[in-house]
């Protein structure tokens, strides 16, 4: 078990290297609640709600993992780590037969920043029924998902829906409350009690008299393993939010000569109520056309724009301007550039090799990526990001006509744990390559992203 715990904080950490976000991201303070001692007999479920808080600073994961159990009573966490607030069921299930005592358990949160231990007792009682069968129970448990803050002004009104969902056994009534509405504020829940897995819209309707602030909310759900405690915030505001809005994933279109290129785009509310936001494109060349599979609508919205390009087109960088126009906010404008290539036949492997500076990427112990061609329309690159010390090789394919790149799914010998696996897509231009790949460790997944020239 120590060992398995060792294998635990140690993966934490390795796969939490990889992040991009700063340490100071990650310095916060926060505490593990309602680690009591418990006592269960044999052939019994005993169940331990923990609730994890965020007492100041921005959050990361917190990850739990349970130390010293007897042989005859296991345990699962409906929920091994998140980032706070967050509740975890712990439960307990004793066999039919058991060695009775008093076992000293332990209870690690761990973080980037270190870890704490939390310790308590598990009484275990014998039974005289020792017929039957003699495995675990699979007990009830059940999670609430989309619990989070919420905001409200005066006079107005705000819904979430929840999903309640069954995680494990056979569904039992699950009943909702709030606790630490303010005045002024009525709450209410579109279904209050029911079997997982089902659905409620949580509604506040603010009066106009309702004082301004942010209010901590407690939603609490009951059933007969116990009560689940949710936390969140509830802001009440006193003003108007005026609209506003961003477009997401603009950025370089390449395409060879004669053919086409897409450019997914996502229309994001960022306050106030929506209205309506149109787009429009202006700099395209002669020889290039454009349009947008969605040319307007009320964020949240998705739109994919396609230019198409003649084979007279000649090959070049052209600025190109997307425009996102709405009444209220105004036009906001989003540079980025066309990138015409000229056909190159077939197979362009030989085109794409050399050696690239790493401009950005996972981990800072990446070096010179290069790029070999290994076959027909095949390459590898080598000296990408991977995490610690460790840089990783990747065999890829590439298709001249979109300028793609499909990294398959292959093992990563570099990193000395089994089962350690990458695959990715990518881009390319005449000097440029944009990589998105995933390493796979065991239960934990990392993205990374390097983009290189030359």
């Amino acid at each position: 078990m120590k060992k398995a715990l060792l294998l635990f904080l140690l993966l934490s950490v390795v796969i939490g290297s990889c992040s991009k976000k700063s340490k100071d991201a990650y310095n916060f303070k926060y505490e593990v609640n309602n680690v009591n001692d418990l006592s269960i007999n044999a052939g019994d479920t005993a169940y331990m709600n923990v609730e994890v808080k965020l007492l100041e600073g921005e959050p990361g994961d917190v990850n739990l993992a349970l130390t010293g159990l007897p042989p005859d009573v296991s345990a699962t966490l409906s929920s091994a780590g998140s980032t706070p607030d967050y509740n975890t069921i712990i439960t307990f299930v004793a066999n039919k037969k058991v060695i009775n005592g008093i076992f000293p358990l332990k209870l690690v949160a761990a973080t980037l920043m270190g870890r704490k231990v939390y310790n308590f007792k598990l009484t275990v009682g014998g039974s005289t029924d020792t017929t039957g069968d003699t495995t675990h129970h699979n007990a009830f448990t059940y999670t609430v998902n989309n619990v989070g803050a919420m905001t409200v002004q005066q006079g107005g009104s705000v819904n979430k829906n929840l999903e309640v969902k069954l995680l494990t056994g056979t569904t039992e009534n699950v009943s909702l409350a709030l606790t630490g509405v303010p005045a002024g504020v009525t709450p209410g829940f579109s279904v209050s009690s029911g079997m997982p897995t089902f659905s409620s819209t949580l509604t506040f309707n603010a009066a106009a008299s309702a004082v301004a602030g942010t209010y901590p909310i407690a939603l609490k759900t009951t059933s007969s393993t116990g009560i689940q405690t949710y936390n969140f915030n509830l802001t009440v505001s006193s003003t108007v939010t005026p609209f506003n809005f961003t477009v997401n994933g603009v950025g370089n279109v390449s395409v060879q000569q004669g053919n086409s290129g897409t450019l997914p785009l996502s229309v994001k509310l960022l306050a106030g109520t929506t209205e309506n936001v149109s787009l429009s494109l202006t700099g395209l060349p002669a020889g290039a056309t454009s349009s947008f599979s969605t040319a307007s609508g009320t964020p949240d919205f998705s739109s994919t724009l396609t230019i198409s390009t003649t084979a007279s087109l000649a090959p070049g960088t052209y600025p190109l301007v997307l425009k996102a126009s709405s009444t209220s906010a105004g036009n906001k404008t989003f540079n980025f550039n066309l990138v015409v290539t000229g056909a190159s036949g077939g197979d362009c492997a030989a085109d794409a090799a050399g050696t690239y500076s790493s401009l950005d990427s996972c981990s800072g112990t990446a070096g010179a990526p290069v790029v070999t061609k290994t076959g027909t329309n095949a390459i590898k690159i080598a000296s990408l990001a991977g995490y610690l010390t460790y840089v990783i090789d990747a065999n890829a394919t590439i298709n001249c006509n979109n300028h793609t790149i499909t990294i398959p799914s292959q093992a990563i010998t570099a990193i000395p744990i089994p089962g350690a696996m990458l695959s990715g897509t990518g881009t390319f231009t005449a000097n440029t390559m944009t990589i998105h790949y995933t390493i796979s460790v065991l239960t934990y997944v990392v993205s990374c992203k390097v983009d290189m020239t030359r």
